[in-house]
C-alpha cells in the first residue's frame, strides 16, 4: 500500500511512461545485459521495448504483462571500446514514445 493505493487502476490517468527500475549488468566476458520492470500505457496498449545503443537501435523485445518479479531483460555482444549509452524506449500501439535516460557503460 503506498498512500492507501494498493494496485495500478488507482493510480491517477497519465500517459505512456518509460520503462522503469533500467540496469545494466555483464552476462559473461563478452555480452551486457540490460533488465527493467514494466512501464505503464497510456490510453493505448504497450506494444515493445526498443533498446538503444548510442542512438542506434541495439534490438526489441516484445511487451508482455510482466505478472512476476521478473524482470524484461536484453542482452547484447559488448560494443568497441570506450564509453556506450544504453536506453530503452518505450513504444505504444499508435506509435508514441517514452524513453529512459541514458545509463553510460564503460
Amino acid at each position: 500500500v503506498k498512500e492507501g493505493k494498493t494496485n495500478y487502476f488507482q493510480i491517477e490517468k497519465g500517459g505512456l511512461t518509460a520503462a522503469r527500475n533500467v540496469k545494466t549488468g555483464k552476462a559473461g566476458s563478452q555480452h551486457i545485459r540490460i533488465t527493467w520492470d514494466t512501464a505503464f500505457a497510456g490510453s493505448s496498449p504497450i506494444e515493445t521495448y526498443e533498446i538503444w545503443r548510442n542512438d542506434t537501435k541495439a534490438g526489441e523485445v516484445k511487451h508482455i504483462p510482466q505478472t512476476t518479479q521478473q524482470p524484461f531483460a536484453f542482452e547484447a555482444p559488448v560494443a568497441d571500446t570506450g564509453k556506450n549509452e544504453y536506453k530503452v524506449v518505450t513504444v505504444d500501439r499508435k506509435g508514441n514514445r517514452a524513453e529512459t535516460e541514458g545509463i553510460k557503460v564503460i
